[in-house]
């Protein structure tokens, strides 16, 4: 109360308005508006005012300044990069995202509070810049939580479903921003928008498309109807990827939860570095979040379509409807990730040997071709083959045996005989 807006404009400083200012939407705002030609008038008659009110204006404005600063920084490196990993932003020119950007405001919830509730109307999308969330289904059962970069609520915006399919409580204190069906709407209209207008259509298309399908359960191996309402609601929130030859996928922080790549058509190598673990063929389930978790990549061996599912959805979409199908896929799920999570485990492990191996080599500062070369004692040193020590008295065993290679080379004395009953004291 008592702060003044505009004075720019009525004392004949400011030509344009400076800033933006929104009613409080929690409570009514009273204000009082004053005419320039009314406050012109006053300014003529006590002329001692003005220098007040200049100042006033001259305080505000350089307030303002250092506000848009803040948000210009906030934009570039929060919210723009947040949206390009948005998949129903993909593809858009780069001057769009920029406009979406500029119309969002950040919306904060402090930590137990309801973000959005299962069965409410939706016509909006969500984006967490930062802070947690846990997902309730409709009944109020938790099955996971949300993490920054989680989105919510894209069927909404692509126009597909306009109801919220799960309830949001912040676990934190959290900072997102809201994305209006309206507000896309609008940007996509303008001239300069037509290749992000026809993206966003053939996005839309798509979705449907794979709905009727029933895709990407219907591929599997447990007859899955194209009518089956469990598989249709999956399909709403699927996201379809084609890949060429090559393409490399690369799995990020789950911060969604686990997802699931459902393969199509084509075949997809999953690699840990340049070793090769396993290969997925149309019908087969890749686990995304086993993958992230051991650092390895999907690389495409064919031209492949494939679905990527969050188990979020899977769980949302049986909660209202058991399906018939899904204790075959819970199965087939449990066995599939117990088999990459094994071979994926294997490989680190042969790589860890790989790299204390190296680091050994490197300690000694063994080279072969270089010894020998030289006439060094180094190769000779050290030996081709070492015995494996035998169950009676180990240790002492072991650096007898070793003594034997390195002994003489280091110039030092006998150890004391070992005999089969062990070492006598």
């Amino acid at each position: 109360p008592g702060d003044v807006v505009g004075e720019g404009g009525a004392l004949g400083i400011a030509p344009i308005r400076g800033a933006t200012v929104r009613a409080w939407r929690d409570s009514l705002v009273r204000a009082v508006r004053l005419h320039g030609s009314s406050v012109q008038r006053a300014v003529t008659a006590f002329p001692d005012e003005y220098q007040s009110l200049q100042q006033i204006f001259q305080k505000r404005a350089s307030a303002n300044k250092e506000v848009e600063r803040v948000r210009q920084k906030w934009l570039q490196e929060q919210v723009i990069p947040a949206l390009n990993t948005c998949r129903i932003f993909q593809g858009f020119p780069e001057p769009i995202i920029r406009k979406i950007a500029e119309h969002l405001l950040q919306a904060t919830y402090t930590c137990g509070q309801v973000v959005c509730t299962a069965g409410n109307g939706a016509d909006s999308m969500i984006i967490f810049l930062k802070g947690e969330a846990d997902v309730y289904t409709k009944s109020g059962d938790l099955i996971g939580r949300l993490s920054d970069g989680a989105v919510i609520g894209e069927i909404a915006v692509l126009g597909l479903f306009p109801w919220r399919t799960a309830t949001i409580r912040a676990t934190s204190n959290s900072d997102a921003v809201l994305i209006t069906t309206n507000l896309i709407s609008r940007i996509l209209q303008g001239d300069d928008a037509s290749a992000a207008r026809h993206r966003f259509d053939q996005l839309c298309a798509e979705r449907r498309s794979q709905v009727e399908a029933g895709m990407p359960m219907c591929i599997l191996p447990f007859n899955v109807s194209v009518k089956d309402v469990v598989a249709r609601a999956v399909a709403l929130h699927a996201i379809r990827y084609s890949f060429n030859t090559g393409d490399v996928f690369v799995p990020k922080v789950q911060a969604q939860g686990p997802h699931y790549w459902v393969m199509v058509s084509g075949s997809m190598n999953l690699m840990m570095g340049s070793r090769h673990i396993m290969l997925f063929s149309s019908g087969s389930i890749l686990p995304e979040h086993i993958a992230f978790e051991y650092g390895a990549s999907i690389h495409a061996a064919t031209v492949c379509e494939a679905y990527r599912v969050s188990f979020f959805d899977l769980l949302l979409a049986t909660s209202v409807v058991r399906a018939k199908w899904y204790k075959h896929f819970e199965k087939l799920i449990e066995e599939v990730e117990a088999k990459v999570r094994l071979k994926l485990s294997g490989a680190r492990s042969i790589s860890m040997m790989k790299m204390r191996r190296s680091k050994t080599e490197t300690s000694f500062g063994y080279r072969p071709d270089e010894g020998l070369q030289k006439g060094g004692l180094l190769p000779a040193m050290l030996p081709k083959q070492v015995s494996q020590p035998r169950l009676v008295g180990d240790k002492l065993l072991k650096l007898r045996e070793d003594f034997k290679i390195y002994g003489d080379a280091r110039g030092k004395g006998q150890l004391p005989p070992i005999h089969k009953d062990g070492p006598r004291r």
